[in-house]
């Protein structure tokens, strides 16, 4: 009944986080298919005026960004998209479902559709834990920007195959999303600020209500505008604009 193609989403079952059913996940869900359509991409920072950059920390299984691609087609916007996530199996989990659901580019198009997953950015939170996971000190370097048209496979990667967040993309993202703890998103105030470009929109979730206020404190140095714009079961979505201010 005039429903669009992709509308669907499919998940390995497993030990990543993230089924898209929790209040949280569903929060973040619709406000990235509210926001994503109406996103500027005008910014000093953008390299590539037409193209959304969204980033999903803490992807667990992928869902989000998965989300986000599938907002892209909807509205027929061009997105590269960036999960990262500290859990080497998440990420493995996370590439499995991207090539299962086939939301990427598949013709030669203008309208792109890109997605990657990252361990976290070197010298920021979750990195050095990265290192300890996997013992790959000496291995993993910042990575330079892929080539577009690079095909993400269904084979299953090792770690040795996932790579850090390139540091190219510090002040680039539009749009930003993080549905982790409360405790956890305080620790990421700093490198979310780094990350996203001047105007970029930010959306935190995974806090209840009665931990809004801390998480809020600990981020308008960095952003402005916040406030609870839903909720959900006693979950909240904090949203705020990235303001002028350098990370210091």
């Amino acid at each position: 009944t005039g429903r669009i193609p992709y509308d669907e989403i499919s998940l390995e079952g497993g030990s990543a986080f993230g089924t898209g059913t929790h209040p949280t996940a569903r929060l973040c869900s619709q406000w990235l298919l509210n926001t994503l359509p109406h996103v500027t991409t005008t910014t000093p920072a953008q390299v590539t005026p037409d193209v959304i950059n969204v980033l999903d920390y803490g992807s667990g299984s992928g869902i989000l960004s998965l989300v986000a691609l599938l907002a892209a087609r909807r509205c027929n916007r061009s997105v590269r998209v960036d999960g990262v996530d500290v859990d080497t199996n998440a990420l493995q989990v996370a590439t499995r479902n991207l090539a299962q659901n086939r939301l990427q580019q598949e013709d030669d198009g203008p309208t792109r559709y890109d997605c990657r997953f990252y361990a976290p950015m070197e010298h920021t939170p979750g990195s050095e834990l990265w290192d300890e996971i996997t013992g790959m000190t000496s291995v993993l370097e910042p990575q330079t920007e892929p080539e577009p048209s690079a095909p993400v496979t269904s084979a299953s990667p090792n770690s040795s195959s996932i790579t850090q967040l390139p540091t190219d993309r510090i002040q680039s993202y539009n749009l930003l999303v993080a549905n982790i703890i409360a405790p956890c998103l305080i620790g990421l105030a700093r490198t979310l600020a780094l990350l996203a470009a001047p105007g970029g929109t930010l959306a935190l979730s995974g806090l209840g209500s009665h931990e809004a206020a801390e998480v809020v404190t600990e981020y308008e140095r960095y952003f402005k505008e916040l406030s609870i714009v839903q909720e959900l079961e006693g979950w909240v979505l904090i949203q705020g604009i990235r303001n002028d201010l350098p990370v210091r």
